[in-house]
């Protein structure tokens, strides 16, 4: 393929060096035809003036013609090399008289014109000339207008009508011509190779920052996305290409870093609940007969398979989420029946927080989603905002309809959050406390919250404020309508487990009709 599509320098030369020789080509030929013509021009005019002066000399007097010619004032006519040559017929095609020089006829006696003309003849010598011929009536010799009746009365002899052909051969103009046509051909292909060189070096020097960029490129690699694009010399039509792919290196080595985090974070948090569970069964094992002590470590091995089941969980339907997996069935969701029954689940955390919940939701308000993965997506924020809001404070959550959409924001005071953390808020596994101390929080609720929220094509933003307060807002278009009674079960099979994607060490089974 990158045969056939050639190199970019490859193909700028070759045009431009096509173009260039094509115009100087043109502008020869243009000079060579105007210049040309041009000489044959001249040389017709003067073939014609000499004619015209050699018809001057010629008078009739009674019926004569008397021919004034001098051999020494026309020599090109008695010149040995290259002569000129003339000749002189009656009207009839009678030959009267030729130049020394001209051995048979200037034209033959059927080609003798009837008016002037410029042609072309070939003598019997087999040389080639250019005619001109005209036919005249000659001057009369001494001939004054009539001024007495007897003069005007007299008889008048009828005019005597000759043709006169002056003929010169072409040997000097094609000299002449073949001369200029060498010097337009060499001025041209001087021009052109001239030119061609020129653009050869011009189109080097451009490309030449291409090369580099491409040298650069090629050595990147994936141990290397943390490298820019560095050309100072790059042409101004070039840098966005620059800007873009450095642009692009620097997503790739964030996802990169990403990545790695995200597969660290995934083997330290099965690594702590696997060694959990081997540590349990190594220590029921050696007190089976302890029936109270038996229950206790099942008991553990239940949580712990839980807070397992609830990271799998996740995960997955982060991955069903972003491969675009999950099939989403969207209705009118009344807004404060679902952010009611969601509470629910999560009133006794909250108590022991000193937590609570204030709504400010109208009942007839209505998002037009899916309801179990908003239901999903709503636990999850709410159980953030349990997990870290300060202890005795409240929780708000409050929606309001803006041109066809809907606006929800949930509220929390907590502690002030430095934009970094902000900016890394859905990121998987992501925690603010690098040492995970906290064995009940994964780091995933937010990110299924983006996700979900991407699925369902409703906005997500976080903002925390100076003094802490920490918001998050999500936006939707408004439901077409309420049902008296909506059951978010419907919107998921019934043999469904959905996870909740909190923080938190239990899953919730599938969602019964809300009152």
């Amino acid at each position: 393929m990158n045969a056939r599509r050639g190199s970019l320098r490859r193909r700028l030369l070759s045009a431009s060096v096509l173009g260039f020789l094509t115009l100087v080509a043109g502008v020869v030929l243009t000079f060579w035809l105007v210049v040309s013509n041009h000489v044959r021009a001249d040389f017709d005019a003067g073939l014609a003036a000499r004619a015209l002066s050699l018809a001057s000399m010629i008078e009739q007097d009674e019926g004569q013609v008397e021919f004034e010619y001098a051999k020494r004032f026309f020599p090109e006519f008695e010149r040995e090399q290259e002569p000129e040559y003339f000749q002189i017929w009656l009207a009839d095609g009678l030959p009267l008289l030729r130049s020394t020089r001209l051995a048979g006829d200037l034209l033959a006696a059927d080609a003798v014109p009837l008016a002037p003309e410029l042609g072309n003849a070939v003598l019997s010598n087999a040389r080639r000339v250019r005619v001109a011929s005209l036919r005249f009536e000659p001057k009369g010799v001494g001939s004054q207008p009539a001024t007495s009746p007897v003069d005007a009365a007299a008889p008048v002899d009828p005019p005597i009508v000759l043709v006169l052909a002056v003929g010169r051969g072409e040997e000097g103009l094609d000299r002449l011509l073949a001369r200029l046509r060498f010097a337009l051909f060499l001025a041209g292909g001087l021009a052109g190779g001239v030119g061609a060189w020129l653009l050869t070096r011009v189109v080097t020097a451009s490309c030449r920052p291409i090369a580099a960029m491409a040298e650069q490129v090629q050595q990147l690699g994936a141990d290397t996305l943390d490298q820019r694009l560095v050309l100072p010399d790059l042409p101004q039509e070039l840098a966005p290409v620059a800007n873009q792919i450095n642009a692009m290196l620097h997503r790739l080595f964030e996802a990169m870093q990403r990545e790695r985090r995200f597969a660290g974070n995934v083997a330290h948090e099965l690594r702590t609940p696997v060694a959990e569970l081997r540590s349990l069964a190594g220590v029921g094992s050696r007190w089976p007969e302890d029936r109270e002590a038996v229950v206790g470590f099942f008991t553990d091995v239940r949580d712990v398979a839980v807070r397992m089941e609830g990271v799998i969980g996740n995960l997955l339907l982060l991955a069903r989420c972003h491969g675009g997996a999950e099939v989403v069935h969207c209705s009118a969701v009344p807004l404060r029946a679902l952010i009611d029954g969601t509470w629910r689940s999560l009133a006794q955390r909250a108590a022991a927080a000193g937590l609570q919940l204030r709504v400010d939701i109208e009942t007839n308000l209505a998002l037009h989603t899916d309801a179990g993965k908003f239901a999903i997506l709503c636990t999850n924020l709410l159980a953030n905002a349990v997990s870290h809001a300060r202890p005795g404070t409240e929780i708000r959550c409050h929606a309001a309809q803006h041109d066809g959409r809907v606006e929800i924001e949930f509220v929390n005071a907590a502690e002030p959050m430095p934009q970094e953390h902000l900016r890394r808020l859905s990121e998987p596994f992501w925690r603010g406390d690098e040492a995970r101390s906290s064995a009940e929080h994964a780091g995933l609720g937010l990110s299924v919250v983006t996700a979900l929220a991407k699925l369902l094509s409703l906005t997500v933003e976080f903002h925390a404020d100076a003094d802490g307060t920490f918001r998050v807002c999500v936006g939707g278009p408004v439901g077409d309508g309420v049902a008296s009674s909506v059951s978010l079960g419907q919107a998921r099979p019934a043999t469904a487990t959905v996870s909740i994607g909190t923080d938190s060490t239990s899953s919730i089974q599938p969602f019964k009709a809300m009152p």
